[in-house]
């Protein structure tokens, strides 16, 4: 899966790292949930706020691009994840472990972010991820050296969020929502209009046998 275009990778991906980090207790360092966050994840589906969490996580993880192996096991996660969240519930991975890999500034804040959009999911079972799903932005804020594309972006996808979740013209309130809600560029009506195509394109995208956690499903 290729970094996606909202992504500015030559501005947030360097070769070093400024950010503090606590393996024993990681969230004493972490910000709060922002209050902001929490009131307009308010008005959005739980769909929705996964897609954000998600999308928070790539930010965290491609801060560290130019730090961690191009075939690196975070990058299958990541695949495996999108592919869940449009509908193949099979292509969900397994947890990350607490094993020496993801401990340290780099795997660490990783970790932290797979594991916020895995517990979104469990908690999406019997409610709305909402504080979690907010959470997931202070990761990304907590190890990007310049957050102004990150806050520029947080405030356009939220806002298309919710423009998202009220149209009259989407089926339903859980539907699977398109990666590109969480690329500005692309209109909503384009999105509400190809909304099928584009999930599909998204599956024929990748390739299931290059990663471990998809090799044995079939798209």
């Amino acid at each position: 899966m290729i970094i996606p275009n909202y992504i500015p990778i030559s501005l947030i991906s360097h070769n070093y790292i400024k950010h503090q980090w606590d393996d024993w207790d990681p969230y004493e360092i972490i910000n709060l949930p922002d209050k902001e966050t929490i009131t307009n994840l308010n008005k959005v589906t739980g769909r929705a706020m996964l897609i954000f969490t998600l999308g928070c996580a790539e930010w965290t993880i491609y801060r560290f691009n130019r730090l961690i192996p191009k075939d690196d096991l975070t990058y299958d996660f990541l695949e495996a994840f999108w592919i869940y969240l449009m509908n193949i519930e099979k292509a969900l991975p397994p947890e990350t472990t607490d094993e020496d890999k993801w401990e340290g500034p780099i795997y660490g804040p990783i970790n932290m972010a797979l594991a916020t959009f895995y517990s979104s999911i469990h908690i999406s079972e019997y409610g709305l991820p909402i504080e979690n799903s907010a959470l997931s932005e202070q990761i990304s804020l907590h190890v990007l050296i310049d957050k102004l594309p990150f806050l520029k972006w947080r405030i356009q996808i939220l806002k298309r969020l919710e423009d998202y979740c009220e149209s009259p013209n989407k089926n339903g309130n859980e539907d699977v929502i398109p990666r590109e809600i969480l690329d500005p560029t692309i209109s909503l009506e384009t999105i509400i209009g190809n909304r099928i195509q584009l999930i599909n394109q998204l599956v024929e995208s990748v390739d299931f046998k290059s990663n471990k956690f998809l090799r044995e499903l079939n798209p």
